[in-house]
C-alpha cells in the first residue's frame, strides 16, 4: 500500500472536486428548502387564522425572486434578470409595498425580531430600491427589537465598497454570502 504526503492529499482533493466540478459531475443537491413542486394552494386556511390578534413577535423574511443568472442547484423561485429589466424590479418592489400594506392588517405591529432579504440574489436591486422597502417597513412597524438582525443575502460579484457601506446606512447589520456557481467554475 502506498503512502501519501497530507500536503499530496490535500492537492489530490483539492483537484478532484476541481475536476467534479467543472465536469457537472455531482448529480444532485442537497438543500433545506422545499422544492417549488411542494408548494400548493391551501384555500381551507385563512391568513386570520395564521395570524390570529395577540402576535407578539415577528421574523421577517422579504424574498426577492432575481437572479443575474440561474445557479445550477437552485430549485427556488427566481428568474434570470439583466440591465434592462429596471422597470419589472420597480413594479416588484412596488409589489411589495402593497403586500405589507395588505399583511399589516392582520399581523399589527409586533416586535419585529429579525429581517430577512433572501431569493434568489437580493442585491440585484439598487439600494434605492432597497431602502424603499426598509422605509416602508419601518413606517408600518414601529417596534423593533434592540438587538435586531437584519440580513440580506448578497452575490460578491455584485458587491463594492460603497454597495456595502449604503446596506450600512439602510439598516443592514449583516451580509449572508454563499458559494456562486460561476465563482467555483472559475477555479
Amino acid at each position: 500500500m502506498q503512502t501519501i504526503s497530507p500536503t499530496d492529499r490535500k492537492e489530490f482533493i483539492s483537484n478532484s472536486i476541481k475536476f467534479q466540478i467543472k465536469n457537472d459531475f455531482w448529480p444532485g443537491y442537497v438543500h433545506g428548502y422545499p422544492h417549488k413542486k411542494a408548494y400548493r394552494t391551501m384555500n381551507h386556511i385563512g391568513i386570520q387564522d395564521i395570524w390570529k390578534p395577540g402576535l407578539t413577535e415577528l421574523n421577517l423574511y422579504i424574498h426577492i425572486p432575481f437572479c443575474e443568472r440561474i445557479c445550477s442547484f437552485c430549485n427556488l423561485f427566481k428568474m434570470a434578470v439583466g440591465k434592462n429589466d429596471s422597470d419589472l424590479l420597480d413594479n416588484y418592489v412596488e409589489a411589495v409595498i402593497r403586500q405589507i400594506d395588505h399583511y399589516k392588517e392582520y399581523i399589527g405591529n409586533p416586535t419585529i425580531k429579525s429581517l430577512f432579504y433572501g431569493g434568489g440574489t437580493p442585491n440585484v436591486l439598487s439600494i434605492k430600491q432597497l431602502e424603499k422597502i426598509q422605509n416602508k417597513l419601518h413606517k408600518e412597524f414601529t417596534d423593533w427589537s434592540s438587538d435586531v438582525e437584519s440580513c440580506i443575502e448578497c452575490s460578491p460579484d455584485k458587491l463594492n465598497n460603497d454597495y456595502v457601506k449604503a446596506l450600512k446606512e439602510i439598516g443592514f447589520d449583516r451580509v449572508s454570502i454563499g458559494v456562486q456557481t460561476r465563482q467555483l467554475l472559475d477555479m
